[in-house]
């Protein structure tokens, strides 16, 4: 009786159950340390966790230009009013993964796509790079996923061939010492430390890299 009654009712059962867990323990839900799964970027409500950032504000990913759109720049605006430390991590436009990678987000060519990261960069460093607040680096290694982090939390995204890594499947954990994100905290930071600093002097060198390579 008691099977067939649980059979009929398991997803109000276990909506409830849910329910009941975020209420008692918020930062200790569902699977383990991981406090959300989401189809894609919008479902995460990236504009959302990023703009809750008080302290810390980390990106890292092959192409910010996901970041210029629609207005999502206003997130930066509002974070060093606030005093939050931002960290941007975005992959050397001339790496050999951009020649590989277009073709699986429908761009038409490896120029295209190593222009409009170049161009992310450009207004990346003009709008919002301040020395102490506001630092923008470049990493030059093949990108495996996009790490963001907002104070103790990382929402993670992985790069796939099928497109975008804002149409799949994001993750987001708490990142504290001993919590599921910490791996990926600590990944941004090795990486951080081991990128270069953009310059203007950097991104000259880096277009007329692309007018050679593709001209």
């Amino acid at each position: 009786m008691a099977k067939i009654f649980f059979d009929k009712n398991r997803d109000k059962i276990r909506d409830e159950f849910r329910s009941a867990a975020r209420f008692l323990a918020p930062d200790q839900v569902l699977l383990g340390d991981i406090t959300g799964v989401f189809q894609n970027r919008e479902q995460a409500k990236i504009r959302d966790f990023l703009a809750k950032s008080q302290t810390e504000l980390d990106i890292f990913t092959p192409n910010l230009r996901y970041f210029t759109m629609e207005k999502r720049g206003e997130i930066f605006d509002e974070a060093i009013k606030r005093g939050c430390r931002i960290r941007l991590l975005a992959l050397h436009p001339m790496n050999a993964f951009t020649s590989e990678r277009f073709s699986q987000i429908d761009l038409k060519n490896a120029r295209q796509f190593a222009s409009e990261m170049l161009a992310s960069l450009e207004v990346f460093f003009d709008s919002y790079a301040r020395p102490g607040q506001v630092e923008l680096r470049i990493f030059n290694e093949p990108p495996t996923a996009v790490i963001l982090r907002s104070d103790n939390a990382v929402i993670v995204s992985f790069i796939l061939r099928q497109g975008r890594a804002r149409e799949y499947v994001h993750l987001r954990m708490r990142c504290e010492k001993g919590r599921t994100g910490e791996p990926f905290l600590r990944h941004f930071d090795t990486a951080f430390d081991e990128a270069e600093d953009v310059t203007p002097e950097l991104l000259k060198a880096i277009s007329a890299e692309i007018r050679k390579k593709y001209e």
